[in-house]
């Protein structure tokens, strides 16, 4: 989708009271550069890598999962055994994460030719001009998820 604001507006084929979950990952996580070194700034090479045919993209994000994503959640999961606080370690949130998962969101990280952040006041902004109310934001990571309701008109 071109433009993520614009997205909001396939509300209006829901039905009332109907849930929508908006995807998009918010600029706010509750996770600092430490935690995930791909929130550190953006990424130079993304703009790059967002270019290259579909096959090589593919690779190369494969790649990336399987040499930063899967090492360090794995790394987390080993220290997670041994009894150690993992909150702060980089890419935690993986640890328990299928490879498919770590592909598919590294892709989604690195790959996409899309890259917006929204704040949850942005997002929550967006999900109240498309007409949904009730809005509740994921208190546990992933924090960007959300899910509101079409109001009744």
């Amino acid at each position: 989708m071109a433009n993520s604001r614009e997205g909001c507006k396939s509300v209006e084929s829901l039905r009332e009271g109907a849930p929508f979950d908006p995807k998009g990952p918010s600029n706010s996580s509750r996770r600092n550069v430490l935690q995930d070194p791909s929130e550190a700034h953006p990424n130079p090479g993304a703009p790059l890598l967002r270019r290259l045919p579909p096959r090589p993209k593919q690779l190369v994000t494969d790649l990336i999962a399987l040499t930063v994503y899967w090492s360090l959640s794995r790394l987390a999961s080993l220290a997670e055994a041994a009894r150690l606080p993992v909150a702060s370690f980089p890419l935690s949130y993986y640890r328990h994460c299928s490879l498919y998962t770590l592909r598919t969101d590294a892709r989604d990280r690195f790959g996409t030719p899309l890259e917006q952040r929204f704040s949850r006041a942005q997002i929550r902004e967006m999900c109240s001009a498309a007409n949904l109310v009730d809005m509740r934001f994921s208190s546990r990571a992933p924090y960007w998820c959300v899910v509101g309701f079409k109001a009744d008109n």
